[in-house]
């Protein structure tokens, strides 16, 4: 599939639409949990961790019933799960939140946000099937007849399938101008989702790695040690200027929020077989945990 291909750029629209959408909802998620106090970034129960168990369930849920969804929606299906999902969730901002508890002496309560988070993800995932197993008992899916014709999504459905990004990004844009009273925040926020195309893109090309070296997924675990790596930069450095410090601060939610990815990374685990997975989730998270202690602050007039 070439860049200039019809095909590509369609889906490479779509990811973006949705990736951005992916990050306000992770961001309005993260605030609102934040408001009931139930999470901080002091704590085992870090940020993002609503997140990432919605992310996850809703991915169980998709994966369990997308075989009809890919064959007549090929481009929603992507958008939605690489898109939207895929950004929805982030293992960069989950391992930060856990590499900062170890840094600030909190040991225990870092690793008891390393065995949530994984835990949650994992048990969300499976809620998420255990669903479309329901759903689908009540609800079958109707499977075309082997002499019916399968009307592309593209010819039956155009003002949709053009609207549908469009009606995205405007929800997305006002929902930037509402989100905050603090102009600050709300750059920061802009930033955020107009970088976040950027690293959804980024985990869409380096999926094709995914399976060429065996069982083992190295695209997505590419995709996660380079978020994990932009964050460490991004930690490393402080810099004096006060737009590029802002920046600075928007780059791990846009772009290593949505490289990363829990939602994928969980549905790989999940497909493998049992030693496999766990086998995967372990060198990755670890991994992970070594990239983080290895930050020092660097200043940048």
């Amino acid at each position: 599939m070439g860049f200039c291909d019809f095909t590509f750029i369609l889906e490479a629209c779509w990811i973006s639409a949705f990736a951005m959408l992916g990050v306000l909802v992770r961001l309005w998620l993260g605030k609102l949990f934040e408001l009931m106090q139930v999470t901080s970034e002091s704590t085992a129960l870090f940020h993002d961790l609503p997140a990432n168990a919605m992310g996850c369930f809703l991915m169980g849920f998709l994966t369990s019933r997308d075989s009809l969804l890919k064959q007549l929606h090929p481009t929603v299906h992507i958008g939605t799960s690489t898109g939207f999902l895929g950004s929805f969730t982030t293992f960069a901002s989950w391992n930060l939140s856990v590499a900062d508890l170890f840094i600030m002496g909190q040991v225990a309560s870092g690793f008891v946000a390393l065995v949530i988070g994984t835990q949650t993800a994992l048990v969300s995932w499976v809620m998420g099937s255990q669903l479309a197993a329901v759903v689908e008992y009540w609800f079958p899916e109707r499977v075309p007849e082997d002499d019916e014709e399968i009307v592309p999504f593209l010819k039956s459905h155009h003002l949709a399938y053009i609207g549908l990004p469009l009606l995205g990004i405007l929800f997305i844009g006002f929902s930037i101008l509402v989100w905050q009273d603090d102009g600050r925040n709300r750059d920061e926020v802009w930033i955020a989702t107009l970088l976040a195309p950027v690293g959804a893109l980024g985990r869409w090309q380096l999926a094709r790695l995914n399976k060429r070296g065996g069982w083992f997924f190295w695209g997505t675990y590419a995709a996660n040690m380079l978020a994990i790596s932009i964050d460490v930069v991004v930690e490393s450095v402080i810099v004096a200027e006060e737009t590029a410090n802002l920046v600075l601060l928007a780059i791990p939610t846009g772009i290593a929020g949505c490289l990363s990815t829990v939602s994928t990374f969980v549905n790989e685990i999940q497909s493998l077989q049992e030693h496999a997975g766990i086998k995967e989730a372990a060198e990755e998270i670890f991994e992970a945990e070594e990239e983080h202690e290895k930050k020092v602050p660097v200043a940048i007039k």
